[in-house]
């Protein structure tokens, strides 16, 4: 080779396949940073039950062993963080709830581990009547789990004797009431702040959902109006953990004191809440009417897409 000639350069990748790649880096970029935003928005929004669980648990703890006598408090500390952490529901009512079914779990299983002594199949037995005994008086699921649960234990944990039951019933007791006063009077959720939080995938998705819809219009995209039907129609797991957080708020605001200045600004988001529920309605059925008019090929109104486009605009306002 002559000294002035340098050596072929080696063929690099295809253009196609360098756009190829930087797409799929790109995407994984993009999915990145949606996963941490979600994991950011959801420890923002239940930072504080966190909080509220770690309370609730130390101090049913130190309840039942300094003045109930438990040298191993179980069912106490364990009963405050299913009263503080299990949902963002109504905690009154969850309360309720799981005292009686801890109240059932106990009964059946006190009437029948004598009998039926201590087993496997016993156990199975206990729960499944437990559970029905809950169905039947029409329970609601934290009765239904906290009667079988409390049926496993007596099952399982202690002899079947009856006067072992009594303090469990009260450890229960005092954790029901203990993470009802940490959620609801010591550290009481903030009610506008939650129904923000809650709210914001619901109002982003919808708006991203009808500017996506536009530009489908506008090019006559079928898919992109799928895609944006889709979109909303899977809102609803984010609608319902909206109004739960709305029966939490309405909770809170009429029984801690700390909120109660809260009433009023409440009841202006819950009317709006009710407004997004029937915008969202709204939006699904216009959203299914127009992806159908592209799929029948039917003639679209030139105005219509940027008429989505000031209702996208519409939602960002209204958050």
């Amino acid at each position: 080779m002559p000294a002035n000639q340098q050596p072929a350069a080696e063929p690099g990748p295809p253009p196609h396949g360098r756009d190829q790649v930087q797409r799929t880096l790109a995407d994984l970029r993009e999915r990145g940073q949606r996963s941490a935003r979600a994991r950011a928005w959801r420890l923002r929004l239940y930072g504080l039950l966190t909080v509220q669980a770690g309370i609730a648990a130390s101090i049913a703890w130190f309840v039942a062993y300094h003045f109930l006598d438990d040298p191993s408090p179980i069912v106490a500390p364990t009963t405050a963080v299913g009263i503080v952490a299990a949902s963002m529901g109504s905690r009154l009512r969850r309360t309720i709830e799981l005292l009686a079914g801890v109240t059932l779990g106990l009964a059946v299983g006190d009437l029948l581990m004598p009998f039926f002594g201590i087993g496997p199949w016993q156990t199975g037995v206990v729960v499944i009547l437990a559970i029905t005994v809950a169905v039947l008086l029409k329970g609601g699921g934290s009765l239904i789990t906290q009667a079988g649960g409390t049926a496993v234990l007596i099952a399982t944990l202690e002899p079947p004797v009856h006067e072992l039951s009594v303090p469990r019933f009260v450890d229960a007791a005092v954790g029901g009431l203990v993470g009802l006063a940490v959620g609801l009077l010591l550290v009481p959720i903030h009610p506008k702040r939650t129904l923000l939080r809650l709210a914001e995938p619901v109002v982003n998705s919808s708006a991203t959902a009808l500017h996506s819809l536009s530009a489908a219009l506008r090019i006559r995209d079928l898919g992109e109006a799928e895609r944006s039907l889709g979109t909303l129609r899977s809102l609803t797991s984010q609608i319902n953990a909206l109004n739960e957080g709305l029966s939490a708020a309405e909770e809170v605001v009429r029984l801690a004191p700390l909120r109660w200045r809260e009433r009023d600004s409440l009841a202006f988001h819950a009317d709006s809440i009710r407004h997004l529920e029937r915008s969202i309605h709204s939006a699904r059925s216009l959203t299914r009417r127009l992806t159908t008019a592209l799929k029948d090929d039917e003639p679209i109104p030139e105005e219509f897409p940027a008429a989505v486009d000031l209702l996208g605009a519409a939602w960002v306002t209204l958050r």
